[in-house]
């Protein structure tokens, strides 16, 4: 067993070896990983992303398989806006993660934010390929789920009439979330049912939000409606 141990390297995984009557794996954890963490939290705690996502990659060329780093890496990636480089990262750690339905709602919101800035009618669907297969893990996360189907109707797919429907309920589930009743009201402004955007507007008002530019443009439609 000693020798098994001293000839693993940093991140290695040993064949199965026999320990007190029982097969066991062991894996060598490198002292350094944690230290990369550190950096990386500090690096993009000071605004420099590109130095945190290189500290995350220097801890995974040390343990390939850190379901974490991967994570860690995908977000900072997905907030530099390298959102086909935190798809992967995202989807390696899903991997080896493949039942974390956490994991698997981190995939599909990256998939979200590609398909949003882009418009990328692939990434949407892959997106909302995502986001059912959060909900056949765990149909807790419904609310999540259609919050984020949602908004990949209503901003990458521009469809917002089939957006309403899930905003809805995104938005009567998540009351503390003041991006659902946000965008449930661009869709009912959207799909022009500009009485139902003002009784939103009204509630997420009521529940301590309010849309300045939404509140604008619905003011503007009722002047109009008014002449």
């Amino acid at each position: 067993m000693r020798d098994a141990l001293l000839k693993l390297k940093e991140g290695q995984i040993s064949d199965v070896l026999e320990l007190e009557g029982q097969f066991v794996i062991l894996k060598s954890i490198s002292p350094k990983i944690p230290r990369h963490f550190e950096a990386s939290g500090r690096a993009e705690r000071e605004g420099k992303l590109p130095q945190a996502i290189q500290e995350m990659q220097a801890a995974l060329r040390l343990e390939e398989d850190n379901v974490l780093a991967y994570l860690r890496l995908g977000l900072l990636q997905q907030s530099a806006k390298k959102f086909d480089d935190a798809i992967w990262s995202l989807e390696k750690a899903q991997q080896y993660a493949p039942q974390e339905v956490q994991v698997a709602l981190l995939v599909a919101g990256a998939y979200t934010h590609a398909a949003a800035e882009s418009h990328n009618a692939a990434q949407a669907e892959k997106a909302l390929q995502a986001y059912q297969q959060v909900l056949q893990l765990d149909g807790r996360y419904a609310p999540a789920v259609h919050f984020g189907m949602g908004k990949v109707y209503l901003v990458a797919l521009r469809r917002p009439d089939t957006a309403v429907g899930y905003l809805e309920k995104a938005a009567e589930a998540t009351t503390n979330v003041a991006e659902a009743h946000r965008l449930l009201i661009q869709a009912y402004y959207d799909t022009r049912r500009y009485e139902q955007a003002r009784q939103s507007l009204r509630r997420a008002q009521n529940l301590g939000f309010d849309f300045p530019d939404l509140r604008a443009a619905l003011q503007k439609t009722k002047q109009q409606s008014q002449r």
